[in-house]
């Protein structure tokens, strides 16, 4: 695993994932919501991030769905209506 992509790159959007150490298969992976989590580097891996805007768009598809998430109210960490991840693409 490398720590090539920053938490704290000021760039929102990083894909991440942690984990609960060596032989453990519980990984749970995150998406920044802001470019100021410094404090994950060195301890969850940044492997990608939602896709930018291009050009003049002002927002890409994937940042739109990011700022609406970032608005459901979380009790505890835990998001008051069920969120799933579909058809998000790969990256080749």
């Amino acid at each position: 695993e490398g720590f090539i992509l920053s938490h704290g790159s000021g760039i929102p959007g990083i894909v991440t994932m942690s984990n609960s150490g060596v032989d453990r298969n519980d990984s749970r992976f995150m998406i920044t919501t802001n470019g100021l989590a410094n404090q994950l580097d060195g301890y969850h891996v940044a492997f990608g991030r939602v896709k930018p805007p291009v050009g003049n768009e002002m927002d890409s598809e994937g940042m739109v769905v990011l700022n609406e998430l970032c608005g459901v109210f979380t009790k505890r960490g835990v998001p008051a209506i069920d969120i799933t991840v579909v058809d998000c693409g790969i990256v080749k």
